[in-house]
């Protein structure tokens, strides 16, 4: 029939406007590092540049000692990828950490103000990661990471036996390109996880 065909055009033409207003989704996980039982997955986010990656391992440790371990932060640097770290804040479960990373010159090392915020869940613990780059005036001498989101999350596999999962988009600040920011996105979660439970085991 006649009246069917400018129909066809109208709903055609709706398709694609829906289409073209749908949000951009999140591409799926890629495995990129599987060794010494830590797990590595990047994928990329829409309207974003910078890769968010995902790394997952088995600690044999308790939950609460894992927590211990993120807020005895004058040791974070034993574990973590940083020069210095200082506690700013610890109120409730609540905390800000300032600390410092060292990068190849000539570009200027990075400081960051983080928050940490704690939550039991059902079947342990999870701590929300974010930046808080307003927290205090930037340094002349450094340049202040303006973003970075992410969490670790603490699952209880056994009484001693943790499960860690440990996820994060950041954007370092400055002039480096986002291709060599994510170049870090796989060494990062692995050599943490790594480090982290070697300073467990050495405790």
């Amino acid at each position: 029939m006649t009246w069917q065909k400018p129909k066809l055009i109208l709903l055609s033409i709706l398709m694609v406007f829906f289409v073209q207003l749908a949000p951009a989704q999140e591409s799926h996980w890629q495995l990129k590092k599987d060794k010494e039982g830590i797990q590595v997955y990047t994928r990329e986010l829409p309207n974003s540049d910078l890769d968010e990656f995902k790394g997952v391992g088995i600690i044999n440790e308790p939950v609460d000692q894992l927590v211990q371990a993120m807020k005895a932060v004058d040791q974070m640097c034993q574990w973590s990828n940083c020069e210095t770290s200082e506690l700013m804040l610890m109120e409730g479960n609540r905390q800000v950490n300032y600390t410092v990373t060292a990068v190849p010159f000539p570009m200027q090392d990075r400081d960051s103000y983080t928050q940490l915020e704690y939550q039991e869940v059902e079947n342990g613990v999870k701590v929300a990661i974010t930046a808080l780059p307003e927290y205090q005036p930037a340094n002349d001498d450094k340049t202040r990471i303006p973003y970075l989101k992410g969490f670790w999350f603490f699952e209880e596999i056994t009484e001693n036996q943790t499960k860690i999962t440990y996820q994060l988009q950041a954007d370092p600040g400055g002039s480096i390109p986002a291709w060599m920011a994510n170049a870090g996105s796989v060494d990062t979660p692995f050599d943490t996880i790594k480090s982290l439970r070697e300073f467990l085991d050495r405790k």
